[in-house]
């Protein structure tokens, strides 16, 4: 049998294994909190309990989490490197600084793969001046060009796009985010790959009886007879949460003898969330508006819910839709990029309610029909196994 000599880290001594070589890959990736995030953090966790992997990460700390910190030291821990590439996702000087930082990191780890997640890292990660050699995937999570709005802006993005796919293999996480890179940014299926987002059903399942949801909904200042609609996402044009509040606040309207409340676990900064509960005071529903911290057990804000909401201009697929389906919930969806494919045949799910993308009266009155038929029973927890 032959031997194969390898490193289990770059500064280690070589360690026979036997007929097993330890593989590098390096995790590159911007967003340090919400769904983008969550999907670098469990495939992360995974490979670090794989035998035969060795796991580095360049990340960035300017959107971050406890989370993502937590992770920097389980990398560390099992001997990776881990790098602060300190960029923003927006384009910017700091970014100069980081192709060379990457570059450095890449020539001192030597990973056999190099994974690189949303447009920023992806833009850095595919440059020649930072690959020249090793194989690389990219998982945009949505490309910006899916938004509804075109303009010079999003033409650029698609244009960077179309250059650098053929300098890895795109994996999209939904069907539409495929169709939008094969029909839009004519990428081929030689340089694609379809591989939809899961859930850990072990993690995400219906609270066990409605007294376990009146004290998850009391943990958070909210009545326990009240009607709670979840929203998770950050505070962002994607997302959307102006349209989301403004749709909330006409079904409160309404309903105006009935408890509803909206429960909101949002990122952003100091000025994006005062933004958000200016727009809630002035549209009335500040009182019954709670913005519970993010935790390392995201499953609590689920079990507080009764139904949950998206508002966003454009997905890849959403993380937090699929463990909202595994909790049992009901979907109420912008008909947008990305959400669209929930109301699919293939899914067969059936309590999915659209309304049309940044239209605040339309997603209300899906809200509306969503709220009217709270006592149905829907398959979707079953679905999601």
């Amino acid at each position: 049998m032959k031997k194969v000599f390898t490193e289990a880290t770059s500064d280690s001594a070589p360690t026979e294994m036997g007929a097993v070589k330890i593989k590098r890959v390096l995790q590159v990736f911007e967003p340090g909190v919400d769904g983008a995030f969550r999907h670098v953090e469990g495939l992360v966790e995974f490979l670090l309990r794989q035998k035969d992997w060795n796991v580095g990460i360049a990340y960035s700390s300017i959107r971050s989490s406890e989370g993502l910190f937590r992770l920097v030291d389980n990398v560390r821990a099992a001997g990776g490197p881990a790098l602060d590439l300190q960029v923003g996702n927006s384009p910017g000087l700091s970014d100069l600084r980081a192709l060379f930082q990457l570059r450095k990191l890449i020539k001192d780890f030597q990973p056999d793969i190099v994974h690189a997640h949303s447009s920023k890292a992806g833009g850095l990660a595919r440059l020649p001046f930072v690959l020249p050699n090793v194989p690389t995937i990219y998982t945009p999570h949505a490309y910006f060009g899916m938004g509804p709005r075109k303009g010079l802006k999003s033409q650029l993005f698609d244009s960077i796009e179309r250059i650098l796919a053929p300098r890895a293999t795109s994996i999209h996480v939904s069907l539409e985010e495929a169709e939008f890179a094969t029909s839009k940014l004519r990428l081929t299926t030689e340089f694609e790959k379809p591989i939809p987002n899961g859930v850990d059903t072990t993690r995400f399942y219906p609270p066990p009886d409605e007294d376990a949801k009146s004290r998850m909904k009391e943990e958070f200042g909210i009545p326990s007879h009240a009607w709670v609609l979840g929203s998770i996402g950050r505070l962002s044009f994607q997302k959307d949460p102006e349209t989301l509040y403004k749709a909330f606040a006409r079904l409160k309207q309404q309903h105006p003898d009935r408890q509803l409340w909206l429960l909101h676990v949002c990122s952003g900064n100091t000025s994006e969330r005062d933004a958000i509960q200016a727009l809630a005071s002035k549209l009335g529903i500040e009182k019954e508006t709670v913005y519970p911290s993010y935790r390392k057990d995201p499953q609590v804000f689920f079990h507080a819910m009764d139904a949950f909401c998206l508002t966003s201009r454009y997905e890849g697929m959403p993380l937090t839709a699929i463990e909202a389906i595994a909790s049992g919930l009901p979907l109420i969806l912008s008909n947008s990029p990305g959400l669209r494919c929930f109301g699919q045949q293939d899914f067969g799910l059936n309590q999915v309610y659209f309304g049309d993308t940044e239209n605040a009266e339309s997603i209300a009155n899906a809200m509306g029909e969503c709220f009217l038929h709270s006592d149905f029973k829907n398959n979707h927890c079953l679905r999601a196994a």
